[in-house]
């Protein structure tokens, strides 16, 4: 276990990925390359209460009297040779297995030359024809074009699948803070759609992890982690990076309880091979879900995903179009006039178009131009002022405009940010 003390100052460098515990629904058995045990959670002594209490470096074959699995015999043993040459057992996971005359998941991952073996129950807190429901709800998630209502179905179906209490589309912005897009809730709640959230909510080593594990249970915020123990003078701390258990910072389980949630449970958005934002979900009492289900849930993220990369690609094809013809109109316009001002006001529809924008100030001289959403004239005179005495190069473009004049706050509703083309210093 990592000697990090974590607190608010210093969570954004807490090493997540090796907290040294596990989430206590279920249990953990670290194999090593010579396959026998190196680490295990501290909880499995009660969920097979005749192991021996000298675990470690106990062999696979001893784990297999404990293990029921209805295949041949040594079939973990076969299993986990036959998968580990490909280093892969995605494909096999989860494996039934049956201890103690009650149903398990067994999930299989590999990290660092470790072979982890997690083992969660087999049924979930709540009952569902999840096959059903998964074919009904990709059908329904790909009917959308439009994008809102591509992000407030899919928040609809994954509340139908998981039955959690509030589902939200939650999208990272080009800053790193995030903000809910979309939401699927009960009635009884208030709604978040459309809330703010700060970059340092989601750290960076957090985002990471996103990632590579595309789903992530928390079951039980007053749940006790189970510690996981080693060989003393184990130097190594073991890698959960992979692990479905993998144990909570405590700064994230109290943010947890403070808002009142009591289980959360959240399927990455990926888009271009980056983090697009996460499907997040919270629960107001605890809730299990078991592994089928979260993959089935995590489906439906990796169908979202897809259809943002086709939409994004689709409206980035699109708005390149758009710019090629306003260009071309302007262009033309200017090879009509001698008078730049005057070419350029004869088309603002795609001048707007071409950055985009709300709103376009045109200046020379005495004379100028508004069209769309621009500052009152006071402000445009400090503005202007500004720009020509601070700024030496022919474009400029700043995405907080009352922060870098703050005597343009009162327009910071109709002017938040400025994008600045000088044609030509001698008209000022």
């Amino acid at each position: 276990m990592s000697n990090f003390q974590v607190n608010l100052s210093n969570c954004d460098r807490e090493p997540i990925h090796i907290p040294g515990q596990i989430q206590s629904h279920g249990f953990l058995i670290v194999l090593d390359k010579e396959v026998r045990v190196s680490y295990f959670s501290d909880n499995i002594y009660s969920y097979i209460i005749d192991l021996t209490k000298d675990l470690l470096g106990s062999s696979i074959d001893y784990l297999e009297t404990f293990i029921g699995i209805s295949f041949q015999p040594h079939f973990l043993k076969n299993l986990i040779a036959s998968s580990g040459s490909k280093n892969s057992f995605e494909k096999n996971n989860p494996v039934p297995v049956e201890i103690g005359g009650n149903g398990y998941f067994l999930i299989i991952s590999k990290n660092a030359g470790q072979i982890l073996l997690e083992f969660e129950q087999a049924t979930s807190d709540f009952e569902l024809n999840v096959q059903y429901v998964l074919g009904q709800s990709i059908a329904q998630v790909l009917a959308h074009k439009n994008m809102d209502k591509l992000l407030e179905q899919t928040a609809i179906e994954v509340k139908e699948i998981i039955s959690f209490d509030r589902v939200m589309i939650y999208q990272f912005m080009d800053d790193g803070h995030g903000a809910v897009v979309a939401e699927a809730k009960n009635n009884e709640l208030e709604s978040w759609l459309g809330l703010h959230y700060p970059a340092s909510d989601i750290p960076q080593q957090a985002r990471a992890l996103y990632k590579l594990n595309l789903t992530r249970l928390i079951a039980d915020v007053h749940s006790t982690p189970s510690k996981i123990s080693t060989a003393p003078g184990t130097t190594d701390h073991l890698d959960l990076t992979n692990a479905q258990l993998r144990a909570v910072s405590p700064i994230h389980i109290q943010y947890l309880k403070n808002m009142g949630v009591a289980s959360s449970f959240s399927i990455s958005i990926i888009c271009d091979g980056e983090l697009w934002g996460l499907i997040a979900c919270h629960n107001y009492t605890a809730r299990f879900i078991d592994f089928k289900s979260r993959e089935y849930a995590k489906l439906i993220g990796q169908i979202l995903s897809s259809a943002l990369q086709f939409r994004k690609e689709e409206v980035d094809q699109n708005e390149k179009d758009a710019l090629t013809f306003s260009v071309a109109k302007l262009g033309k316009a200017l090879l009509g006039q001698q008078d730049v001002l005057s070419a350029l006001c004869s088309d603002p529809e795609s001048l707007l178009q071409v950055v985009p924008a709300n709103g376009v100030l045109l200046s020379a001289g005495i004379n100028s131009f508004r069209y769309g959403k621009t500052p009152h004239s006071a402000a445009e005179a400090i503005l202007l002022d500004w720009l020509f005495d601070n700024v030496k190069t022919d474009t400029f473009c700043d995405t907080n405009l009352s922060a870098l004049i703050p005597e343009l706050e009162d327009c910071k509703s109709i002017a938040s940010g400025i994008m600045f083309c000088m044609i030509s210093r001698e008209d000022r």
